[in-house]
């Protein structure tokens, strides 16, 4: 995300219209969707336009269909042509900045009737930016030179749907693309334009660096399914991301939370919608961050922050009594946070680290108790609203939080001193579905307001 002009060039008078598709993966009805759109300016920004809807026949032109055939006018559903898309009902998208300067707004919902029902085909929509003298406006947009591999919101969107696919390769799919055009396109669908399409992604990442994607400001999307059930968002690094999870890939559903999506919360009997935020190399300051701003846009989205209170990045390790207290002060704010925005909080310790916490041939020196001080403190204070799974893994030989590594326990959980391996996930998943629902339900019954 950045707040500039796209590297197409400066926005002419006219505006700008982008365009692109989205083939869902869906695996139940979904009964509409929703955008994210975001503002990194310190106003209010307003004066964009938005359009989408569902071609059931994949068309080039990326165009609503009706009866599978393509349809370029407004008609208020989105099986027969273009729908408007509004926030809080305004067509020109008022977005506010949040309390940190970096705001972020939910569309309204575009409702389905009837329902998306799975290979139904592709959603498609657009988008009018008008000049920036007119209505500035945040733009994502791919940051890095060519050869980087810094993730962005469209890599990392393309890298997730590959892996859920099960695809081994990038070019020539129809399943997400991009394209923009010069003017307003969108409040007159039908006009004649000249489209200029996104260069087709590579075998490789490099392809998502600046010179080659099209800036646009939608960061996101979520779908709204036929069930009511508490939304649990997890938030926290690689480990809680699922890193180095070789059976289930290392995004949103492998890992810990992974094995909690499958037994709690998909099928018929689901009792939780889980959404894993959890970003790789993130300290504890910047995922509580970046899962502040999101939940300050959505105040009603969320039922419960489920926060992991310990991360090896950012780690202090030539004073490491400062940053456990930086850490137990960074547990207080999410806590705070997520009672403000509406929340339940259940604050959680994964697992600890072997990394700088054990060194020598047999674990001469031995700083794991620094975390168990950290464990320790939250269970106190927490109690049984605490989700505290790192024991069923840990070498008891250690002081505090470790992980068996295959030299001084008869399983092997981590093969790189921090990372859980398949059967550390696999574990700790086990713990996390035995305890979760008596830790909601504990912190629900503290927290709930009267």
């Amino acid at each position: 995300m950045m707040d500039q002009e796209p590297l197409e060039g400066t926005i002419p008078a006219a505006g700008r219209t982008y365009r692109g598709s989205i083939k869902p993966m869906n695996k139940e009805a979904v009964a509409g969707i929703q955008f994210l759109l975001g503002n990194l300016t310190p106003n209010q920004i307003r004066g964009a336009k938005m359009l989408m809807g569902i071609a059931s026949v994949v068309n080039d032109d990326q165009i609503p269909t009706n009866n599978d055939v393509p349809n370029n006018t407004i008609t208020g559903n989105p099986h027969t042509g273009w729908v408007q898309v509004k926030i809080d009902g305004n067509a020109d998208l008022p977005i506010d900045p949040d309390p940190d300067g970096s705001g972020l707004a939910w569309t309204d919902l575009v409702a389905f009737s009837p329902n998306f029902e799975p290979d139904d085909g592709e959603i498609v929509w657009r988008i009018w930016v008008p000049n920036r003298s007119t209505a500035p406006y945040a733009l994502s947009i791919a940051q890095g030179d060519p050869g980087t591999m810094a993730i962005t919101s469209i890599r990392a969107l393309a890298r997730f749907q590959i892996l859920i696919r099960g695809d081994n390769f990038y070019n020539g799919s129809s399943w997400m693309y991009y394209g923009w055009a010069d003017g307003n396109i969108v409040t007159n669908p039908a006009a004649s334009a000249t489209w200029t399409v996104t260069t087709n992604p590579l075998n490789d990442f490099y392809a998502y660096s600046r010179p080659k994607v099209t800036a646009t400001p939608i960061l996101g999307y979520r779908w709204k399914a036929n069930r009511s059930l508490p939304v649990i968002e997890m938030v926290g690094d690689s480990i809680t991301q699922g890193y180095w999870d070789n059976e289930d890939g290392p995004f949103s559903v492998a890992g810990m939370p992974g094995r909690l999506i499958r037994e709690l919360g998909s099928g018929s009997n689901a009792q939780y919608t889980f959404i894993n935020f959890a970003a790789s190399g993130y300290t504890p300051e910047q995922y509580l961050a970046r899962w502040k701003g999101l939940a300050y846009a959505d105040l009603t989205g969320g039922t419960a922050l489920a926060y992991s209170i310990f991360s090896p990045n950012g780690f202090n390790w030539n004073d490491p009594a400062k940053r456990i207290e930086e850490l137990k002060q960074n547990c207080i704010a999410a806590e705070q946070a997520a009672h403000e925005t509406g929340r339940i909080f259940i604050p959680m310790f994964v697992t600890g680290t072997n990394m700088f916490f054990l060194s020598g041939a047999n674990w001469e020196q031995d700083n794991t108790g620094y975390t168990k001080e950290l464990v320790d403190w939250a269970a106190a204070r927490y109690g049984n609203q605490f989700l505290d799974l790192h024991q069923v893994i840990t070498y008891s030989g250690t002081v505090g939080p470790s992980m068996q590594d295959g030299t001084h326990g008869p399983n092997k959980y981590t093969a790189d001193h921090t990372h859980p391996t398949t059967l550390g996930y696999e574990t700790l998943g086990m713990e996390a579905v035995r305890q979760f629902t008596d830790v909601y339900n504990a912190a629900r019954a503290a927290q709930a307001k009267p």
